[in-house]
């Protein structure tokens, strides 16, 4: 989404509403205040309201800006009216992180509406979430006992795996972050969770016993066959597999802009931090692009 003048006015505004009217909403869960920062919960207040610090969280990625620093910058320069009590760099990041959150309460929200809109067909994906080159993993110390070296078809990495299910349309409706050397099949009970209907995936998830769990909870699981597999495709499996690369060209959108950061994080909570408001927005900003 590239924005320019009034347009990124209009995404900013229609942005802070939308997250306003969803953190009031959930403002009145027990879970969801218990949760709040110290600052947010009574005593001095921070600089920046929990929905203008989620607002901005997700407005770089409106803009396209992949370097925070840069857009630091941007907001200081073009919106210091809209907040007048900006802090600067290193406490922006740090308050961004440190509400990071109640973004992911908003996106397990997000994601539990999804799975009460009565859709039965989802797509499964798992994908890598490095947080370093691989030439530099001696090096690494910042996610060191939480990273690990794990393997896709691109290759190897170190870092983290996310797995994701969506709905045809390519709502989110389950996400989770595991160590890089996890293995796909592993995402497949979380993700997969209360969900029946018809679900689709690659070959990295091809498992009998899980096929078979998950016919029992009601949910008809097909993959795409392994090379070393000379089981054959029916017609009909061949068409749902294209319907899941369909829904890819969109997955891949928000990969490509996880996997595409500029700034390393300086602590775990940083690359989650990071990695959260990418899903949030990208669950987000269909929501705003129909209400303007």
């Amino acid at each position: 989404m590239l924005l320019e003048g009034e347009d990124e006015q209009m995404v900013l505004v229609s942005l802070y509403v939308m997250v306003d009217d969803l953190i009031k909403t959930l403002g009145k869960s027990q879970e969801f205040r218990l949760r709040l920062p110290n600052g947010l919960k009574g005593g001095r207040p921070p600089a920046l309201c929990l929905s203008e610090a989620v607002t901005l969280g997700l407005f770089r990625y409106a803009l396209n800006i992949k370097d925070v620093k840069h857009f630091h910058r941007h907001v200081a320069s073009h919106y210091s009216g809209y907040f007048p009590r900006l802090p600067n760099y290193q406490n922006f990041v740090a308050h961004l992180n440190r509400v990071s959150g109640y973004a992911l309460f908003l996106l397990l929200w997000i994601c539990h509406w999804n799975r009460q809109q009565g859709q039965d067909l989802f797509i499964i994906d798992a994908s890598s979430l490095k947080v370093c080159e691989n030439g530099r993993i001696s090096e690494h110390k910042v996610c060191k006992g939480l990273a690990a070296i794990g393997k896709t078809t691109q290759g190897w990495f170190y870092g983290f795996k996310l797995g994701l299910v969506v709905d045809a349309l390519g709502n989110l409706m389950s996400v989770a972050i595991k160590p890089g050397n996890t293995d796909n099949r592993k995402f497949l009970g979380r993700l997969f969770h209360g969900l029946k209907g018809l679900a689709i995936g690659d070959a990295g998830f091809v498992s009998k016993a899980w096929a078979d769990k998950l016919w029992e909870q009601g949910l008809l699981f097909i993959t795409n066959v392994k090379k070393s597999m000379k089981r054959l495709m029916t017609p009909w499996q061949e068409a749902l597999l294209k319907i899941r690369q369909q829904v890819e060209i969109r997955l891949s959108q928000i990969k490509h802009r996880i996997q595409q950061a500029v700034s390393l994080a300086r602590s775990p909570l940083g690359y989650l931090s990071r990695w959260i408001y990418d899903l949030l927005a990208y669950c987000v900003f269909p929501m705003v692009e129909r209400a303007r």
